[in-house]
């Protein structure tokens, strides 16, 4: 999309930002305006979706709600040429809500998984005690970390 956060044919309903949005207080296009919007942007996104789902409530025809977080994408300025601009760094920005839930845990720095190579089945490789290492590595670098609720 760009920078430009104009509605694209096709849709009833159209709510989105310019480039890559911020993740406080982002400027939304809505109602054929853009505007800034005080809140998290996760959070104002999300409402969006739920009160257009609402309204459909008894319609007699489909719909296609298409929702894409931004949140899990650091503040960036995105350029016209499409590429980015980090000035506001490359870090995750979380809701107030969440600010120092995992202030003691420890995470690794980096713990991007390595490629697997192809296997002869999923089943021979969880069999082949020969790869039992290469296994328990694997999957302790896919481990993933959640939020408990």
């Amino acid at each position: 999309m760009g920078n430009d956060p104009t509605p694209r044919p096709g849709f009833d309903f159209w709510v989105s930002f310019p480039g890559q949005g911020k993740i406080i207080d982002p400027p939304l296009f809505e109602n054929g305006r853009l505007e800034k919007v005080p809140g998290y942007v996760t959070d104002l996104l999300t409402d969006r979706a739920l009160g257009f789902i609402h309204k459909q409530r008894g319609a007699q025809r489909p719909y296609f709600l298409y929702l894409a977080h931004k949140a899990v994408h650091p503040d960036a300025i995105q350029r016209d040429d499409g590429s980015l601009d980090l000035v506001y760094g490359t870090h995750y920005i979380a809701a107030e809500r969440h600010r120092g839930r995992n202030k003691n845990e420890i995470f690794p720095r980096s713990r991007l998984p390595r490629p697997l190579r192809r296997e002869r089945s999923a089943a021979s490789w969880f069999s082949d005690s020969s790869r039992e290492s290469n296994r328990k590595r694997s999957c302790a670098n896919l481990e993933t970390f959640s939020i408990p609720e």
